[in-house]
């Protein structure tokens, strides 16, 4: 398919930053298919700039990089003053070159159905490797190393991984807050959001709480905020060491380590075991 960038997903950790994270963003040329598929439908350029407050150079010469809720807004004024609510498909229709922007959508999608990180173990695409290739961006998007100039577009992921159970994904109720549920809510949202490098603060807002009042709760159920976030990051961690195609160093960096020996300190206090020799015994298991 294309050569096109694709959607970028944030990554980190409270613990340790990467340098390089990305926000969340859509790159200018994805403007490009709404704008044909509004066009072909009859609107006017003019009308969609003056319905976004921006200007029309705005829209014929999009910025560098746009924000995912501005790119958001481009797409439901479309439809609005088209009123069509079916535009979506026909953007599809004209993207064309946009795989990158469909594979990490289904790789996201599992994410949100599954409350877990997926390991994938290859990516494979039709296209030549992009001439602005970034590995480290390809590799939080897509969660493996991915492969080009291929003879199919395609997402490989181990039966086990493909087996995993779905959950529940509404957001807990800001006014329902259970106390005794508060482990589990943490957690779960540890999970959805471990690549955005979560913060306390973040949890408790997100759960309708204060920090202290937060941590309060947690204490009384014998836990600590820490202490689930670093179950939740080996969780993970174990996942991408027995089921993807990433190195080591990858995954470390996948989890917001900024070295690998950072990672491996961390694996090693907390599975008894080194990343490399836990992974062995469980890939020749």
């Amino acid at each position: 398919m294309g050569d096109s960038e694709y959607l970028p997903y944030l990554a980190g950790s409270s613990v340790d930053q990467p340098t390089n994270s990305p926000a969340h963003y859509v790159v200018g040329p994805y403007i490009q298919p709404v704008l044909l598929a509004y066009l072909y439908a009859g609107g006017r350029l003019s009308t969609l700039a003056d319905a976004m407050a921006v200007s029309d150079l705005w829209i014929i010469n999009p910025p560098e990089k746009i924000a995912i809720e501005e790119y958001f807004r481009l797409v439901l004024s479309a439809s609005d003053l088209l009123q069509d609510a079916h535009l979506g498909i026909k953007i599809g229709q004209h993207a064309g070159l946009v795989c990158e922007n469909v594979l990490a959508g289904i790789i996201h999608l599992a994410e949100q159905l599954t409350g877990r990180l997926i390991p994938v173990m290859e990516v494979c695409f039709v296209h030549p490797r992009p001439s602005d290739y970034r590995a480290l961006e390809y590799q939080q998007g897509f969660r493996a190393q991915c492969k080009f100039s291929q003879s199919y577009n395609s997402i490989m992921i181990a039966a086990d991984v493909l087996s995993w159970p779905l959950q529940h994904i509404a957001r807990p109720s800001v006014t329902a807050m259970d106390s005794r549920h508060v482990v589990e809510q943490v957690k779960n949202e540890l999970k959805r959001s471990l690549t955005n490098s979560p913060k306390l603060a973040q949890i408790a807002s997100i759960l309708g709480q204060s920090e202290r009042g937060l941590q309060r709760q947690l204490k009384q159920h014998g836990t600590s905020y820490q202490h689930l976030l670093a179950e939740v990051r080996l969780g993970h961690a174990q996942d991408y060491l027995k089921y993807s195609n990433l190195s080591i160093l990858q995954i470390s960096q996948l989890l917001g380590f900024k070295e690998q020996s950072s990672f491996n300190h961390f694996f090693l206090q907390e599975a008894g075991a080194s990343p490399k020799k836990w992974q062995e015994t469980k890939k020749h298991s």
